[in-house]
């Protein structure tokens, strides 16, 4: 019964992403044109207006959904993984204080501070590090190896890091800077455990990402261009999977922690 809270926590939160990323690929559809319109705010006049041409659109619907995902996901990630965290602790301490989506609304602040702060920082690295880097990354294999290998490694670093944070704040109910300093002293204490787990739990989503914005390009060229949207889908079934696991590792660990 659990593991039904749970999923339906992560379907309904990722079937709204879905339909985000599905109102980017139907964007001439009046239902969903608003949508691509605020997107384009942002973006610069060219790349809205190849946004809008078949088939570079689907060169740009990585870039351009990726942007609204992540605004989205400040807002309501944190809340929707703070309520898979709870049915957890739940389940796993017996702490009838983490009762899922109910104690998650009330903790959203904390969460979002905690979620923000760790997509802050993997969002710099991944815009830093590649401009720090770029006169090396002049191959093919050069640049494989940056997308699967030495970004991987950053973003699992920085999962590590706070990768208890989340459930912290559902088990102790403190705010969300004082989970991420808790989450890195756990971090600290069991540090090739939590990289480890780490690493596995953001491997698939990173590889995902990288392989439908790194390679846009390419999949339109030599492939069907629609081929773009469903390496997106499948990337959100695997952020899903992810997410599950994320949090049922961070759980426990904290709940051994806390007894």
């Amino acid at each position: 019964l659990f593991r039904g809270r749970i999923w339906l926590i992560l379907v309904v939160y990722y079937a709204f992403q879905w339909l985000i990323l599905y109102g980017h690929e139907q964007f001439t559809s009046p239902m969903f044109s608003w949508m691509v319109s605020l997107a384009m705010v942002f973006k610069d006049a060219n790349r809205a207006e190849a946004f809008t041409h078949y088939p570079a659109h689907y060169v740009f619907l990585p870039d351009v959904y990726g942007g609204v995902k992540f605004v989205v996901s400040l807002v309501f990630e944190g809340l929707a993984l703070g309520a898979v965290a709870g049915v957890f602790l739940q389940r796993f301490g017996g702490r009838k204080e983490s009762a899922g989506g109910k104690s998650a609304l009330k903790m959203w602040l904390n969460l979002a501070i905690a979620w923000i702060v760790l997509n802050g920082l993997t969002v710099v690295l991944s815009y830093s590090i590649p401009a720090l880097l770029k006169s090396q990354l002049f191959s093919p294999k050069r640049v494989a190896l940056f997308n699967f290998v030495i970004m991987p490694a950053v973003f699992s670093l920085c999962m590590a890091l706070f990768y208890y944070s989340l459930p912290i704040v559902m088990a102790t109910g403190r705010n969300g800077f004082r989970a991420l300093v808790m989450s890195l002293k756990l971090f600290l204490k069991y540090p090739i455990m939590t990289f480890v787990i780490a690493a596995i739990t953001v491997s698939g989503p990173v590889l995902m990402a990288a392989i439908s914005s790194a390679y846009a390009t390419t999949v339109v060229d030599k492939f069907r261009p629609e081929l773009v949207y469903w390496l997106l889908v499948a990337g959100l079934f695997v952020e899903m999977a992810a997410s599950f696991v994320w949090m049922g590792a961070a759980s426990r660990l904290v709940i051994d922690e806390l007894e």
